[in-house]
């Protein structure tokens, strides 16, 4: 058999997602390859590993040196170097991002750039191609995935703008997280960590390899403390099935199904609107593909996917007249009080009012995604690629308590896609484009373009441009947090949406170089950027605000938001603009072990309104600085060793968050791997932050230690 043969056939059967019936385009790729002096006798795993393909940036096969974006890979091998044990902390070895831990619920925020607040709502996260952000904020439950560090085998990031191919959510990136493929997994998989602030994660998975049939089943069990001075705590379980079937010819069938639920600690102040407590959360998804490759240059697929979010998060503050007792209101004065209220405004109470129990719930919701979407590959001879594609999504939310009129709102939206690839000698063209819209906005265009040079073998420049929109999300769009009766006045707002948002607009310009040298031993990445965005969604401090707006009457919890006598309106307002240079260094040095190196310098200029709650912090929502290193060593005895070293300048993170100062932190891992007859363990310690002294994550409060785990994993074939 051809070694290109052999390619298709692996690619084929060996997808997990990232590749999947990707036979169409190694005509293409046969021809790119040859034109960088590859030898024709090359095997699969030079193939694959030599020069790794993604799809994330364009949707279509790209080897990472021809993609229009810049791409960050983070393998399996330098998964386990990190030892890490939670999913969002492997992005602090991505250039330009911020990780900020346990904002009020052990929730993880991620951001690129900064500029945002614990919701991290201008990242598009998919899992295996699913879409895993909710409907509601556009926030990732990163510890209800349904999967664990251990399930993945590698994350691509896009850094830049992914809108032409993945629409709003991908305002200023993408994340793909792709899981281990059964063909490459053990049969049968348990694990095990335990350590500091009562961190306890295990995990087991199994894989089944039929003729046709092929799937992983997996079931995982996350529980911390968090932080041992807030209300940070989580246990999470979790299940999930995912697997293909091949039907005879070219016909591909793959089908996921996941459930993660469990409590969270909430509150972040234990103030009225926000009591401390506990909320229940729970996330299902199901996901079905048909693949099918009708010729060499022909292929497409039909997808349908439900999502479903559950957060219980009411709580019962008191009866109305402890609440007004609480903002100062005696009780022999609180029914003039009342009555002054409704001379104000035409409202009348009846005599019960005062009596009545009020909750509050800042992010108690349910929401549904149902999505459909068809996509079409297609090949024109050895020079030019096209994938378009379309889809409707129906969003629907509800939540009493946190939307500002109704008890449910409905979202319906369609896009249309295309991108297409053109290679005209050393020069290749990405062009693409999204149209995406919808109930809540008419409709808009986000295009990308990119060309890339070809230097030398496997050396290019690449200079690209690209626009996108961020829609806001339903709750986004119409949130309030207040505070509520049984019959469902509202008391008091703290937070709400006065009139229409309309997209925030990104424009981007790159310029960068991207090489792999020695035999694919060293891969080298840099890019020089600008980025502006305009019309963003911030919130604002507006004063003198009770319920009608009548200014005579004093706002009762004014203090809890931090504004006296007012409220917080989310408007549109202000533009940000941000330059700098980032880059990434990979080098495996044989016997000498690997280094991993990522840095990222930005200078961000803010404008705000007026107002703005950006401007009540001391920081910039950009760090200037951002970089890591990690060194690894793989003993031929079975022992491993890896430190990995991580720096963040100073950084708000806005609304829930704070000010945060300059930290750097050191890991250390120690591994052993052995094995007994048909079984394979691995036993590790792990060490975070052992040198120097705790910092802030997220908000001041949060005080990051000395960590250390030790996890024991088992491997049955």
């Amino acid at each position: 058999m051809s070694a290109n043969n052999k390619i298709k056939n692996t690619l084929f059967l060996r997808s997990n997602g990232v590749i999947r019936i990707v036979g169409v385009a190694l005509p293409f790729w046969c021809a790119s390859v040859q034109a960088d002096g590859l030898d024709e006798s090359l095997n699969e795993s030079d193939f694959l590993q030599g020069l790794p393909l993604v799809m994330s940036a364009t949707r279509l096969p790209q080897t990472v040196v021809d993609t229009p974006a810049s791409i960050t890979i983070l393998d399996r091998k330098l998964i386990d170097a990190s030892g890490f044990t939670e999913i969002g902390d492997l992005f602090r070895l991505v250039p330009g991002f911020q990780v900020g831990l346990s904002w009020r619920d052990h929730h993880t925020a991620i951001t690129y750039h900064g500029q945002t607040d614990g919701l991290s709502r201008r990242m598009q996260v998919l899992v295996d191609g699913r879409t895993a952000f909710t409907s509601q904020f556009g926030l990732t439950d990163w510890d209800r995935l349904g999967i664990t560090v251990q399930d993945i085998e590698r994350i691509e990031v896009v850094r830049g703008p992914a809108s032409a191919s993945y629409g709003s959510n991908a305002f200023v990136g993408a994340i793909n997280i792709v899981t281990r493929d059964p063909v490459q997994s053990a049969r049968i998989e348990w694990f095990a960590t335990a350590g500091s602030e009562d961190t306890q994660i295990t995990g087991s998975r199994y894989r089944y390899i039929g003729e046709r049939l092929e799937y992983t089943a997996s079931a995982n069990y996350l529980h911390s403390d968090g932080f041992p001075n807030g209300n940070s705590d989580v246990a999470v379980v979790g299940a999930r099935l995912q697997g293909r079937y091949l039907f005879p010819g070219s016909q591909l069938l793959e089908f996921q199904v996941g459930h993660a639920s469990g409590p969270s600690g909430r509150g972040g102040n234990g103030s009225l609107p926000d009591p401390l407590g506990y909320k229940q959360v729970a996330e299902q998804h199901s996901v079905l593909r048909f693949t099918e490759a009708r010729s060499p240059d022909n292929e497409w697929y039909l997808q349908f996917s439900y999502d479903r979010t559950r957060r219980d998060d009411r709580n019962t503050i008191g009866t109305v007249s402890d609440v007004l007792a609480a903002g100062g209101i005696d009780a022999v004065d609180q029914q003039q009080y009342l009555d002054d209220f409704s001379a104000l405004t035409g409202i009348e109470f009846d005599s019960e009012f005062l009596g009545q129990q009020t909750m509050a719930g800042p992010y108690d919701y349910h929401a549904d995604r149902l999505d459909m979407e068809f996509q079409q590959t297609l090949v024109f001879g050895d020079k030019a690629r096209l994938a378009w594609g379309a889809g409707v999504r129906k969003n629907r939310i509800k939540g009493h308590l946190v939307l500002q009129e109704g008890a449910y709102f409905d979202d319906l939206s369609s896009r249309v896609y295309g991108n297409w690839e053109y290679r005209l000698g050393d020069w290749l063209v990405n062009a693409g484009a999204m149209f995406e819209g919808g109930d809540m906005t008419a409709g808009d265009v986000s295009p990308r373009i990119g060309i890339n040079y070809r230097l030398a073998e496997n050396h290019r420049l690449r200079a690209s441009a690209a626009r996108g929109w961020r829609h806001p999300f339903i709750g986004e769009a119409n949130h309030e947090i207040a505070l509520k009766s049984e019959d469902g006045f509202t008391l008091e707002r703290f937070v709400e949406v006065p009139g229409d948002l309309t997209p925030e607009r990104i424009t981007t310009h790159e310029l960068g170089y991207v090489g792999w040298w020695l035999d694919g031993r060293l891969s080298t990445e840099v890019k020089l950027y600008r980025e502006q965005i305009r019309n963003e969604i911030q919130e604002h401090f507006v004063p003198c605000y009770i319920a009608s707006s009548a200014c005579e009457l004093s706002n009762l919890f004014g203090a809890v938001n931090g504004n006296p006598n007012g409220v917080i309106y989310r408007v549109n307002g202000g533009s940000t603009n941000i330059q700098g240079v980032e880059g990434n260094l990979d080098l495996n040095m044989g016997s000498a072990g690997r280094l991993w190196l990522s840095y990222a310098y930005a200078d961000a200029d803010q404008q705000l309104p007026v107002g703005a709650v950006r401007g009540a912090y001391s920081h910039s929502g950009t760090p200037t600085l951002t970089a890591s290193a990690l060194w690894s060593l793989d003993f031929s005895s079975g022992w491993q060793l890896s430190a990995g070293y991580y720096y963040r300048d100073r950084m708000a993170w806005f609304f829930f968050g704070g000010d945060t100062e300059t930290y750097d932190r050191v890991d250390l891992r120690v591994a052993k791997d052995f094995t007994v007859e048909r079984s394979r363990f691995r036993i590790e310690w792990i060490a975070q932050n052992i040198v120097g002294s705790s910092y802030s994550e997220f908000t001041p409060a949060n005080q990051f230690g000395q960590r250390q785990f030790l996890r024991f994993s088992w491997q049955l074939d």
